[in-house]
């Protein structure tokens, strides 16, 4: 409050008005401030012939919140703009976004990220829950979290009957080369990165094979076993899960899920 915006006002238990004189620059941090510790002197403020008690502010303690939510349905360049340490999990999509945004600090992969970095901040989503627990016990609270991740990465698992359209069409294309199932993917309606993986797990069930190391035949009579089965479906449905929680999570509960990796240590 005032002119200058050099003076501090705010309410304390959400009636209580506080003031403190000179001391309008700890707004922005008492916003974001998980716990506030106050030392005032009580008196009265009479406006417009209404008396009220005021608590007249002498010093503030304020403890930052340890986690620091930063999620966005999308990643823009004013979310990495601060003087922060970025951490990648994914080094495809880190060359993607350092060539498209300007970061504000140094970028890093997890897997190199030196034990004690302070001023995280967790740019994409982890492969795997001991990977995220991994790097959060390496880094110095507070941390921040984006766990942005584009909408390819999140798509969901194919369903039965995409499953087996997809080795339908490969057993129709015997010895079909690899390089092409973006022609699959287009046959079948499906994204490309969800044919990959649908071969993925047919290799794992031993139901095509591939030569050469380039072209993908069908395996005539195959072992019946069940999708799931395959340990690449376990992975990613497990990855699925994990990114769900960390995108969707409250406040509360994504601050709770990080905190308990670092009383695991």
């Amino acid at each position: 409050m005032g002119a200058d915006k050099s003076h501090l006002r705010f309410r304390v238990g959400g009636s209580i008005r506080a003031v403190d004189f000179g001391a309008g620059d700890l707004a922005e941090g008492l916003s974001a401030a998980q716990k506030v510790k106050v030392a005032f002197h009580l008196a009265t403020n009479t406006y417009k012939g209404n008396t009220s008690l005021q608590l007249m502010v002498q010093d503030i303690q304020m403890q930052s919140d340890q986690v620091i939510d930063m999620r966005m349905p999308q990643l823009t360049q004013s979310q990495v703009a601060g003087a922060h340490t970025y951490v990648f999990f994914n080094p495809r999509l880190a060359k993607q976004l350092t060539q498209r945004l300007q970061f504000g600090g140094p970028t890093v992969m997890a897997n190199q990220l030196t034990t004690g970095t302070t001023d995280v901040v967790l740019v994409d989503l982890p492969s795997s829950e001991a990977e995220l627990a991994a790097t959060v016990q390496r880094v110095d609270l507070p941390v921040g979290a984006l766990f942005f991740a584009p909408a390819k990465q999140i798509l969901a698992i194919p369903s039965r009957n995409e499953f087996g359209a997809v080795l339908r069409f490969l057993g129709a294309h015997p010895r079909f080369d690899k390089h092409q199932l973006p022609m699959v993917a287009r046959a079948t309606h499906l994204d490309t990165s969800q044919v990959i993986f649908a071969v993925q797990v047919f290799l794992q069930l031993k139901f095509v094979t591939i030569d050469d190391g380039v072209f993908i035949s069908t395996v005539s009579h195959p072992q019946k076993q069940a999708l799931e089965d395959a340990p690449v479906y376990q992975e990613r449905v497990a990855q699925l899960g994990l990114a769900r929680r960390l995108r969707t999570a409250s406040r509360a509960d994504l601050r709770a899920t990080l905190l308990r990796y670092r009383q695991e240590l």
